[in-house]
């Protein structure tokens, strides 16, 4: 970190005699600019490296949320770690800068955070649920919404939480949005999030294959989903997807394995 700094410190300190020379300043002069470049450089690491600090606490905080999901839900999990990196390649491929793309990577982590509320025998019921069970379930975005709505720095990512269920032509849920209405986070999000679902086992069927999911999601672009994001979905390539589910079966039977442990100890 102190290389780090130092390159810093020497990036300001030439800039600052630089200036000073092409400004045809006095020795004092260029000295003091230089002086001023190298001060620069030496605070811009710094607040780099407060910022960067900062990041990593947010990102902890919302681990922490994400978790206590995982422990209501079984699926939750590896679900998450699975949309996140859904939504961030293609978030990369619609063109999203850096800043929106952690809005979206945060967002996406947190989409299910409103299944804290839902009953357990909703939630991890094995069967179809009835009309009355839909309407208690169809009620997690809200109040996933209600949960994260003040925290600042989520920002966009409240919108992956609230509307990572409406569809385009507005027959989604919770309040029916429709088109570019439906902010473009959750519109990203809603493709990642239905290609895992398909591509995963429920309890009522087996998982279905990348190629089935892909064919699904060009099926209904234009009705469920939008087609700049689909397009962008489908501009994956299969094998980035494969890698996604393979490193998520690794690193859920690691978490598997130190659960057991703990429950042994």
């Amino acid at each position: 970190m102190a290389i780090i700094h130092y390159a810093y410190g020497l990036i300001g300190f030439l800039l600052g005699l630089g200036y000073g020379l092409i400004h045809e300043s006095s020795i004092i002069d260029i000295a003091i600019y230089a002086g001023i470049g190298l001060g620069f450089g030496v605070v811009l690491q710094v607040l780099r490296d407060k910022n960067q600090k900062l990041l990593r606490s947010y990102q902890s905080s919302l681990n922490a949320l994400a978790n206590a999901v995982a422990a209501k839900d079984d699926e939750t999990n590896g679900h998450c770690q699975r949309v996140v990196r859904y939504s961030v390649m293609i978030g990369e491929r619609v063109g999203l800068d850096a800043r929106r793309l952690q809005q979206l990577e945060w967002g996406a982590l947190l989409h299910d955070i409103g299944k804290i509320a839902v009953p357990d025998s909703i939630l991890k019921k094995p069967s179809a649920l009835t009309d009355e069970e839909w309407a208690v379930m169809k009620e997690h975005p809200h109040m996933g919404h209600l949960m994260v709505k003040d925290i600042d720095f989520l920002k966009e990512g409240h919108d992956v939480v609230l509307y990572h269920h409406e569809r385009i032509d507005g027959r989604g849920y919770p309040v029916q949005l429709q088109g570019e209405n439906i902010p473009l986070l959750a519109r990203i999000f809603a493709i990642a999030d239905t290609f895992d679902a398909i591509t995963s086992d429920r309890p009522y069927r087996k998982a279905q294959s990348i190629e089935y999911a892909r064919e699904e999601i060009m099926k209904h672009i234009g009705t469920q989903f939008c087609s700049l994001c689909a397009d962008a979905f489908l501009r994956i390539p299969v094998t980035e997807l494969t890698r996604v589910q393979e490193e998520a079966k690794v690193l859920e039977y690691e978490s598997l394995q130190l659960q057991k442990y703990k429950n042994i100890s």
